[in-house]
């Protein structure tokens, strides 16, 4: 070995040996579950894993796996429940979370402000809801996030105002909340709700099941 390669290799392990001496395992590893390919919001999930490693001083990595990598949505649920897996994005599904379909009622809010007001940490109105539904399976929420807002289509005509609603079919979720918020949107206009699978949609709009959802 020639004199410069053995300069290189010294320097090499000279920072080796600082570098691991000075930078000490993290007390805590932990996996995010990401159970869908969504690249816009994986930029803010791993921001938040960036973010708990900086202010514990590296004591807590987490490491995102996006994609699925970790299983389906119901998996990744079970997997926080029974400890496999320590955080993940879970949507509060009835058949997972009875009572937690509270988040999914954009027509709760018409600006930022008032979203702040109903969703944001620690006191938001429906966070609170939110919390307690969660607590309830066993899982804590640690936050709320919106993945654009919902709407209501349909087949028939524009949604401009409430009397627009007249006598259309719409299919509703098994959410209770869900079903007495649209319940009373429509009150009076003659508007009828239809508990179907999100699979049966397509077909039950194409056989004029439902008019919309």
């Amino acid at each position: 070995m020639n004199k410069l390669m053995k300069r290189v290799t010294l320097a090499l392990l000279l920072v080796f040996i600082v570098t691991g001496a000075t930078s000490a395992a993290p007390k805590y590893k932990w996996s995010f579950a990401q159970p869908w390919t969504r690249p816009v919001a994986d930029k803010g999930y791993q921001l938040f894993c960036d973010k708990v490693k900086e202010y514990t001083n590296g004591d807590i990595e987490i490491s995102l796996h996006s994609n699925g990598l970790l299983g389906t949505h119901d998996e990744s649920f079970h997997g926080v429940r029974d400890g496999s897996i320590e955080i993940a994005t879970l949507s509060p599904y009835v058949n997972l979370v009875p009572g937690g379909m509270m988040n999914w009622m954009p027509w709760t809010v018409s600006t930022f402000d008032e979203a702040r007001i109903a969703y944001a940490y620690p006191d938001g109105i429906l966070f609170k809801v939110m919390e307690v539904a969660w607590d309830e399976v066993g899982v804590q929420m640690l936050f709320s996030c919106a993945q654009g807002a919902y709407g209501l289509g349909n087949i028939q005509r524009p949604l401009r105002h409430p009397d627009d609603l007249k006598n259309l079919k719409m299919r509703v979720s098994s959410s209770l909340a869900s079903v007495r918020c649209l319940g009373n949107m429509g009150s009076g206009t003659g508007m009828t709700m239809q508990t179907i699978p999100w699979a049966e949609v397509y077909n039950a709009l194409s056989r004029g099941v439902v008019d919309g959802c």
